[in-house]
């Protein structure tokens, strides 16, 4: 949240952050001179014209740069790093540094780590000498940290950050982190973001969306800025045609003949496409792709993958407010540095700031509110609106549904437009509907194009798959206008059901025709065209059944366990869920459709998506007091329902056979279906360990029923 600062605490221009003191808004400051910028959209526009009247205008140096370090450490050598951060002429008055992986490991999804961030900054700070950290922001591996210069003397303060998780079960290995301020009285908001790799074109673009909602305490969101700065591994690669095969993309980035490439690149496509950043900026891009790289070399990936080159690697900038200019130089990437995947990448931004001479605009201020009269009294905001009518269709879990509204300003002067709430609403749209952005300012004779996105997460599931929904969405969502008046876009959507975000217990307790009971439930104690090793004599859901016997089937220990967790193939493997046979997932990873981690997240997906807990929340207390005794866990399992005794037991005997295949990540293992079982969030530390020990007595209560060498062996080190 703001902070009031004092000014005996600030050191080196920029205030320390005192806790425990009152909020406050970026405006508060103002307040006492009878004008509060943001009240009167028409005062505003008028200072804004006269700014030059009353304000000073400073260029501030900002040196911005991302890397993705691949989840290694800083190199040993304190002088390694130095060519990232050397430059000749002046200083820089502040740096911001975002990187992303830095720690690849399942376990930090599960359990904070801040081992590598204290690596990470030790070493950027021993290249930062004459700089002193302002503030840093971290969501597992993605980090975001602002220096600035010990003899500055710029004033920075208001300072404030947040993060939002996206990519797989939010647990934070893909999203962003925000920080913003006052530079001056220039806000500036800070995003660093890692989004969705791979082919994930759609998935990437939507993480932008998801990350552009990111509010801060006081519920003001990254457009009420004077300037956003986004940077970081945005993972938009190359649409090459079929006729530009990855050697001659090589070929032609190892000769500098890599222009033409640009033309394919996605992100400068999907901002034309006005699908993702397309009202931000970026300078020329006059360096190599940036991804992916020989560890340790400057030669292009050698692995079995032959990952072609992409500039995955980005700095852009939006400027919200008309007063703020930015000028770029030297956007390049570090060659030199060899110890990732990636290159740093890096620009010097030259921001035009203002000083505001309060005095002088408190003698205008009267003055204005004369000229803002006379021109409300001729100039009426209005907009037209591109649809006022939007159908999304059928939509599916997870998978987002985006379509555009256009804003265009048909008035004589500037409008300020905001959704707002429907009465009897707390918020402007259901939790299925997100717009991107929520609010801006039209200036006259322009348009802005907003992203109106559809999304199926598991809550939202859960409360359309309640007894008596059948599945339509609508809403009315309203435009209000800044003294002027309110326009509707009505929005419809028909959710298709499916078995992720259902109950588990209704697939085992919904009565089915007999030639149809199959699609509901699979009897482990009969034949079946996937071998099941399990002992379960009765039923567990198809669909559970389907993606366990597939990866049994594909080998346990065949799933990399060390790979990031992608996105990529889930609707594939939903589908196939949803509507396909049980021999289906086998076809498509024999295929190579989708690989068995991909398979095996989805798995977790699944038992995470259930509305139901595996152990019955009126068990689960009991459960975690028992975790002494390998007996009393037992018993406790005894106790719970037929139908979560039934699931329990076949994960658990998954667990048994996956476990001594993944000795590095059995930890890691145990704890994200402990969790699960317990529809625990996986950030909290509360009951974690007994959690995970309910788990491990259950693992050797059950392998001395299904005892095999391998996990006996392996329940032995419990």
């Amino acid at each position: 949240m703001f902070v009031l600062i004092k000014s005996s605490e600030a050191v080196n221009g920029c205030p320390r952050v005192l806790k425990g003191t009152p909020a406050m808004t970026f405006y508060d400051s103002s307040a006492t001179n009878g004008y509060i910028p943001g009240k009167d959209l028409h005062v505003d526009s008028v200072l804004s014209e006269w700014e030059p009247r009353f304000c000073d205008f400073i260029d501030v140096r900002l040196l911005v740069t991302t890397f993705n370090v691949n989840g290694k450490s800083p190199p040993p050598s304190p002088g390694a790093l130095q060519p990232w951060f050397a430059r000749n002429g002046n200083k820089p008055d502040f740096v911001v540094v975002g990187l992303q992986e830095m720690d690849l490991a399942i376990g930090t999804y599960v359990k904070d780590n801040n081992i590598k961030q204290f690596e990470w900054l030790s070493a950027i700070s021993s290249c930062l000498r004459g700089y002193s950290e302002v503030h840093s922001i971290k969501l597992v591996g993605i980090f975001l940290v602002v220096y600035q210069r010990i003899d500055g003397a710029i004033p920075c303060g208001e300072i404030m950050s947040n993060h939002v998780p996206t990519g797989f079960l939010k647990f934070g290995n893909k999203g962003g982190v925000s920080i913003r301020m006052k530079i001056n009285d220039t806000s500036i908001c800070f995003i660093n973001s890692h989004l969705a790799a791979g082919n994930e074109l759609e998935r990437r673009n939507q993480d932008y969306r998801e990350i552009s909602q990111l509010t801060f305490a006081d519920n003001s969101s990254i457009y009420e800025h004077d300037l956003i700065i986004w940077l970081g591994d945005l993972n938009y690669r190359l649409a090459t045609p079929p006729s530009i095969p990855n050697e001659l993309i090589r070929l032609k980035c190892s000769t500098g003949d890599f222009k033409c490439l640009l033309d394919y690149d996605q992100l400068l496509q999907q901002q034309i496409y006005r699908n993702a950043f397309h009202d931000f900026q970026e300078p020329k891009i006059n360096f190599k792709p940036t991804y992916k790289y020989d560890t340790g070399t400057n030669n292009w990936d050698s692995s079995e993958k032959r990952r072609a080159p992409a500039w995955c690697d980005r700095i852009l900038w939006r400027v919200i407010s008309e007063g703020t200019n930015v000028v770029a130089s030297d956007y390049e990437s570090i060659e030199c540095i060899t110890l990732s995947d990636h290159k740093p990448v890096r620009s010097l931004l030259h921001v035009t700031t203002k000083k505001i001479d309060v005095e002088k605009r408190r003698r205008l201020v009267d003055e204005a509110n004369r000229e803002a009269d006379r021109r409300i009294n001729s100039l009426r905001p209005k907009i037209r609106l591109s649809h006022t009518q939007l159908d999304f269709g059928d939509v599916w879990y997870m998978e987002p549904k985006v379509k555009t509204l256009t804003v265009e300003n048909v008035g004589a002067g500037p409008v300020h437009f905001k959704f707002v709430a429907r009465p009897g609403n707390d918020d402007i749209s259901p939790d299925w509907l997100s717009v991107t952005p929520p609010s801006g300012t039209v200036m006259k004779g322009c348009a802005v194009h907003l992203s109106l996105q559809v999304l199926i997460d598991q809550r939202i599931a859960w409360e359309i798959g309640k007894p008596g929904h059948d599945g339509r969405l609508s809403d009315i969502l309203v435009v209000r206008l800044r003294d002027g008046g309110d326009s509707f876009v009505e929005v419809f959507a028909n959710y298709k059901k499916s078995c992720f975000g259902a109950s588990f217990l209704a697939f085992m307790n919904t009565p089915a025709p007999e030639d149809k009971k199959e699609e509901l439930l699979i009897d482990l104690g009969e034949p079946s065209g996937l071998e099941s090793v399990s002992t379960t004599s009765t039923k567990v859901p198809l669909p559970l059944w389907k993606i366990v016997e597939c990866l049994r089937a594909n080998g346990l220990e065949n799933i990399q366990m060390n790979d990031p967790p992608p996105d990529s193939g889930f609707v594939a493997i939903r589908n196939a869920l949803d509507r396909g046979s049980p021999e289906q997932l086998l076809l498509m990873t024999g295929s190579g459709e989708v690989d068995l981690i991909t398979v095996y997240t989805a798995l977790l997906r699944l038992i995470d998506s259930f509305s139901d807990p595996i152990i019955p929340r009126d068990a689960a207390n009991y459960c975690l007091r028992q975790v002494e005794s390998p007996s009393y866990c037992s018993a406790c399992v005894q106790r719970f329902p037929e139908e979560n005794r039934i699931v329990f037991d076949y994960l658990i005997d998954f667990l048994v056979d996956l476990l001594p295949s993944h000795r590095s990540s059995q930890g890691d293992i145990l704890q994200h279906f402990a969790d699960l079982f317990f529809k625990a969030d996986s950030a909290s530390s509360a009951n974690r360990r007994e959690r995970r020990g309910f788990v491990e007595q259950c693992l050797r209560t059950r392998s001395g029923i299904r005892p095999t060498p391998s996990t006996s062996s392996f329940l032995m080190s419990f």
